[in-house]
């Protein structure tokens, strides 16, 4: 989730990391409290202008936007149909809405927006930090201890996967809707169960043998520069003048 991104010397990289994800956090509700286009257009911007701050690179963000608006493509497809409003064309008495295009066309923009934002300040977040940030914000340590550990084992587990997958390739399986099928891709998924608790209680063994008792040494926190309130300012003062274009009139 986190790497490579997360390795890099952008002006976005070096803000302290609370002060990222709070912004994030505003932008995030934000971004919700909006529901007109054009202002939802100039956010847009603003979080583009973010990612180039971020350096992020091309390859990852190609690929988080392709998985995201695969799914937001469905939806300028499909939501028309079912919402009431103008109709734009009919086909066999069904309406494709004016207003239902509008709508998805909106929660684009939004989901768009935000995995611009979250990507360029959250994921640039080494996750260590991440974790020791949210501690010292005040989230409930157990929390933070199983974010850690999924953003850590997820990537692990997703190799056992491929391992795996791989080996029945090689063996010339061939995924299809019969008994055969059905039952080799539960086998699989029972072997990929099996690996990971193996995994976990070799992972837990050696934790003991270096000493964990339950609980990760904190790291100090990073001192807050006046460099990193003036970001967390602009970006405030942002969110407040995007907010006074939705409701100000």
């Amino acid at each position: 989730m986190w790497h490579p991104v997360s390795q890099g010397n952008s002006p976005v990289h070096r803000v302290e990391p609370r002060v990222r994800i709070l912004v994030a956090v505003a932008v995030t509700m934000t971004v919700y409290a909006i529901t007109q286009a054009w202002v939802l257009g100039g956010v847009f911007v603003a979080s583009c202008a973010l990612v180039l701050a971020a350096r992020i690179p091309y390859r990852d963000l190609r690929d988080r936007l392709l998985a995201l608006n695969v799914f937001l493509v469905l939806l300028v497809l499909t939501l028309p149909w079912n919402a009431p409003g103008e109709a734009l064309f009919c086909v066999g008495g069904a309406q494709y809405s004016r207003e239902g295009l509008y709508r998805a066309l909106v929660l684009s923009l939004k989901a768009n927006a935000l995995l611009f934002v979250v990507t360029s300040l959250v994921s640039t977040i080494e996750v260590t930090r991440f974790g020791a940030s949210l501690e010292s914000m005040g989230m409930p340590v157990k929390l933070t201890r199983l974010l850690l550990f999924a953003a850590r084992y997820l990537e692990i587990i997703s190799l056992e996967y491929t391992a795996l997958r791989r080996t029945l390739l090689v063996r010339g399986f061939k995924m299809a809707f019969t008994r055969h099928g059905l039952r080799t891709v539960g086998y699989l998924l029972g072997m990929l169960f099996v690996r990971s608790f193996e995994r976990a209680e070799r992972i837990t063994a050696a934790m003991k043998c270096r000493g964990f008792d339950g609980h990760f040494p904190r790291a100090a926190a990073t001192p807050v520069r006046s460099a990193d309130l003036l970001f967390g300012a602009v970006c405030g003062a942002a969110c407040a003048y995007a907010l006074l274009l939705q409701y100000g009139r």
